[in-house]
Parts: C-alpha cells; sequence; structure tokens
C-alpha cells in the first residue's frame, strides 16, 4: 500500500498476509514515524518512508523495519539513540529529546518483556528503525488477552 500525504511524504507499507496472527501494540509505529518526519525532512523535497513488516519464522517474531530518505543521520546520533533505546532513563532531561522512543521501548518492555525490542541502524547514512516483537504463541498471557 502506498499513501501520499500531500505533495511532500510517500509512505510505502509492504506486509505479508503471514502477518494478520500478530498483534501490535497500539501506537508502536507512531512515535518512529514522527521522529522520521521531524528530523528527516527536508524543505521542499518529498519524504519517503518505508514500512516493511517481515515475519522471522525461526525466531517466532515480527520485524518492522521503517526508513526513510531524508535527512541523513550522523553514525554517534544513531549510536546515543540507540543507549538510550536500550537503557531508557526513569526520567528524560529538560531537552526532551527521544521521549516518544523510551516511552515506546518502556511499553514494549511492559507487555513483551525482553522479548521485544527497538534499535536503529544506519544504512548509507539514512536511518533504519527495526522494531522486533514476539510471535503471538510466545506473548505474556496478559497482552493476549487485551483487543486490538
Amino acid at each position: 500500500m502506498q499513501a501520499m500525504i500531500g505533495s511532500r511524504m510517500e509512505v510505502d507499507f509492504m506486509a505479508p498476509s503471514e502477518i494478520a496472527d500478530f498483534r501490535i501494540l497500539r501506537f508502536s509505529l507512531q512515535p518512529i514515524v514522527e521522529n522520521a518526519i521531524r528530523h528527516g525532512h527536508i524543505k521542499d523535497q518529498t519524504l519517503h518512508i518505508a514500512v516493511r513488516f517481515t515475519v522471522v519464522s525461526e525466531e517466532q517474531c515480527l520485524l518492522i523495519t521503517l526508513t526513510n530518505d531524508g535527512r541523513p543521520i550522523d553514525p554517534s546520533q544513531a549510536e546515543r539513540l540507540n543507549e538510550l533505546m536500550r537503557h531508557p532513563p526513569d526520567t528524560l532531561g529538560t531537552d526532551m529529546q527521544g521521549i516518544g522512543l523510551v516511552n515506546l521501548v518502556k511499553r514494549l518492555d511492559l507487555i513483551y518483556g525482553h522479548r521485544a525490542s527497538l534499535s536503529l541502524e544506519t544504512v548509507q547514512n539514512q536511518p533504519q528503525f527495526i522494531l522486533k516483537l514476539p510471535s503471538p504463541v510466545t506473548c505474556r498471557t496478559v497482552f493476549c488477552g487485551l483487543p486490538a
């Protein structure tokens, strides 16, 4: 599915039918997409965002990758964000940077424990967020009973 949002952003969603059994935590993609728009958009250029869903059978998980072709990310900034997501602080500083990503990581941990993760890679200096979610078979009972 492709969506054109105004004349300055295009979003492509690629999802195989195997993801139908997976339950994705509400608003889990929103902070990642917002991050891509806020930090990736270059004035007067179209921002392309690609969201890909991949089922990895041997790991019993769903990988969601989100990439964009906007402003490149500095590798040191990517590492700082990865560190923030690996070890989210109890409180954030006054700059409030990363609050959406930290909130998402904490929500993932509450629902899925250490079976879920969010990381950032750079592919040719472009950001690629990778959200890993466990299969419905391995998710916590408390989450499996919640409506999607």
